[in-house]
């Protein structure tokens, strides 16, 4: 639980929200801190920025996440790295991370910009995109009845130094 920073809402939740007057995150929040004594920040927003500020060794450094919840893209082929590819080039962050389509990679794109000293450089644009905890093998199953392959179950964590950050993909 140390390393979870930030929860946000998706559909799934919204909608249970919308019909029941129930907060799922709220009540995992609450459940957390009485076994922990720990709460997480819940954000009720789709999509939002989070500035990591970073300092080591008297050298500081930033780092720009975008995160969004995500919508369509779970195209059999593509497995939505078109929206991707649409997404980098309209959000200015170092990082982007979405989910919603219960697919499992990351993907590195190149950013051509300019420094304050107006030198060309190129900075690299890091997109995630989280699978799920969700079983999604069975007959009975939304994903069996799109005809959708399984979905990948496995996670990722961000490791962060004022020089570089590293993604680290944990296998299910």
């Amino acid at each position: 639980i140390d390393s979870i920073l930030l929860i946000t809402i998706g559909n799934h939740e919204k909608e249970i929200d919308k019909r029941m007057e129930i907060s799922l995150l709220e009540i995992m929040n609450l459940y957390l801190h009485k076994n922990t004594g720990k709460e997480i920040f819940i954000s009720n927003h789709y999509a939002g920025f989070i500035r990591v500020l970073l300092s080591e060794n008297s050298r500081n450094a930033s780092c720009v996440i975008f995160y969004n919840h995500g919508k369509d893209g779970n195209a059999t082929m593509s497995f939505g790295v078109l929206n991707v590819k649409r997404n980098a080039s309209v959000i200015d962050a170092d990082i982007f991370i979405s989910g919603h389509v219960h697919r499992n990679y990351s993907l590195p794109l190149n950013r051509i910009g300019l420094t304050q000293q107006n030198s060309i450089i190129i900075k690299e644009q890091l997109h995630i995109q989280l699978g799920t905890s969700k079983e999604t093998i069975g007959t009975d199953y939304f994903s069996a009845r799109k005809g959708f392959d399984p979905a990948s179950n496995s996670m990722f964590y961000i490791d962060f130094t004022c020089t570089l950050f590293k993604i680290i993909k944990i296998p299910s």
